[in-house]
């Protein structure tokens, strides 16, 4: 979990927060900067940001946050959008005149932004329908009809519908339950099903990647209904324990789709499991502790600590390019020791 700091009193603030609790400064995240700054007000509807890297640019909140308050990303105040990145990716959302949907959507909402962060932060580029109308990413929020109809979580094509019902705490724990899940999340219907898209953009048509794709994952050709029963008779396969994924370099493969893709896993017999979320979760509070100690400096030391180790896994794991394949995918897959 990344921290962030209000930007007005230092005070620690969370992703989804939209106000300071102790200066009660406005709070938006800015996916520019990949940061949640504190704002204050500028008039007509604008923000102007306290973030140092910002430097006072102006921004308005966007829809979802200013009325119905279920975002709370800012737009750049000369933008002719009034919706943010994130919530243009919505293009249904659950009747609101029906009991508890708000709140659903509220819920649905806030995992897809976490889910848009960690794309943005493994470089994996986000186009919405409008941007690429055949293939861009997009999401219906839906709900069973009264006639018996049921929705079906799942992917086509950059399409991700996914049933209200999963925004029910109750329900959700009553289906794993049921099926023997260790655990259901909301976050994790939207990266499976988001998964599904970035296997068609990037594994799919790749001769190079399929296989390796298919000795980890199994096949996806198979049929789906047999492929679910044997999960929910036996499991996951033994070769996924402990998988990892992290974001290690950009590679010239991928460009299409924007940057730093890949896995870092780590070997029993290299220098063990690599979890750079939590080490850099560490830097960032080791950072805030080292801002009243002058000459401690050790959140940056942590950081480039972390940064040395990837590039030491990169180069022990890195395969050489093969001629006339325009690249390298870099997605290393082993079992890892723990975490």
């Amino acid at each position: 979990m990344k921290t962030f700091h209000c930007n007005h009193c230092s005070h620690l603030v969370f992703y989804e927060n939209v106000r300071c609790e102790r200066c009660e400064s406005l709070l938006g995240y800015v996916p520019e900067v990949a940061e949640i700054s504190a704002f204050e007000d500028a008039g007509e509807g604008r923000w102007r940001s306290l973030h140092s890297d910002l430097q006072g640019a102006l921004f308005r909140q966007c829809h979802n946050y200013a009325v119905e308050n279920v975002c709370n990303w800012m737009i750049p105040a000369d933008s002719p959008d009034t919706l943010c990145r994130a919530c243009q990716l919505t293009l249904t959302i659950p009747n609101l005149s029906a009991p508890d949907n708000r709140l659903y959507w509220y819920r649905l909402e806030m995992a897809k932004r976490r889910l848009l962060y960690t794309l943005a932060a493994l470089g994996l580029d986000v186009k919405s329908r409008q941007m690429d109308p055949e293939q861009g990413l997009a999401f219906e929020f839906l709900e069973d009809g009264g006639d018996g109809e049921q929705v079906m979580t799942g992917h086509d094509n950059g399409l991700i519908t996914l049933n209200i019902a999963e925004a029910d705490d109750a329900y959700r724990e009553k289906v794993r339950s049921a099926m023997g899940e260790p655990y259901r999340t909301l976050l994790g219907h939207f990266r499976h099903e988001t998964g599904h898209y970035y296997f068609s953009q990037l594994v799919q048509d790749n001769p190079r990647w399929l296989e390796p794709f298919r000795k980890l994952f199994g096949d996806e050709s198979v049929d789906y209904g047999e492929a679910l029963t044997a999960y929910y008779r036996d499991g996951a396969p033994a070769r996924l324990a402990g998988v990892a994924y992290q974001r290690v370099r950009d590679d010239a493969s991928v460009g299409r789709l924007g940057g730093d893709v890949g896995a870092l896993h780590a070997d029993r017999r290299r220098a063990g499991y690599v979890d750079v979320i939590r080490r850099r979760t560490a830097a960032r509070r080791s950072e805030r502790a080292d801002a009243d100690r002058p000459h401690a400096g050790g959140g940056r030391k942590f950081r480039e600590s972390d940064e040395a180790l990837v590039s030491a896994h990169l180069r022990a794991e890195q395969p050489e390019p093969q001629s006339g394949d325009g690249g390298r995918l870099s997605v290393h897959a082993r079992r890892a020791s723990g975490g």
